[in-house]
C-alpha cells in the first residue's frame, strides 16, 4: 500500500506521517517506511533545486520508488509537496493500491 500525502510547504505532510505510521503499527501491526520528498532530494546529493524542472526530477524519482517498493510488498507513507497534476495521475495508474491524500490546511 502506498499512502501519499500532498499539501503545501509546512502543511504538516511529514509530521502526519510520522504519527500515522506509529498509530498504525501500534493499533494494526502494521509497518510502513517514510518517504520524505526532502530526505530523497539529500539522499541524491545532486543539488536538486526547486525549480519546475528540478521538482519534476524529484517527484518522478520518490514515484518510481514508491512503484519498486510496493511491488515488493512494502507499505509505504510519502509526504510531498507534489503539486504536479501529471505525477499524481501517473502515481494512481501504475501504484497498486494507491491512496492520496491532500493536506488543505491554514498555515498560519
Amino acid at each position: 500500500m502506498v499512502i501519499w500525502l500532498i499539501g503545501l510547504s509546512k502543511s504538516g505532510k511529514t509530521t502526519i506521517a510520522k504519527k500515522l505510521i506509529k498509530k498504525l503499527k501500534d493499533k494494526k501491526k502494521i509497518d510502513f517506511f517514510h518517504l520524505d520528498g526532502d530526505v530523497i532530494r539529500k539522499i541524491y546529493d545532486d543539488k536538486l533545486g526547486h525549480s519546475v524542472k528540478d521538482r519534476r526530477i524529484n517527484a518522478m524519482r520518490i514515484s518510481k520508488l514508491c512503484k519498486l517498493l510496493s511491488e515488493q510488498k512494502v507499505n509505504i507513507i510519502a509526504s510531498v509537496l507534489s503539486n504536479f497534476p501529471y505525477w499524481q495521475k501517473w502515481n494512481k495508474e501504475n501504484i497498486k493500491n494507491y491512496k492520496q491524500i491532500f493536506l488543505k490546511v491554514n498555515l498560519k
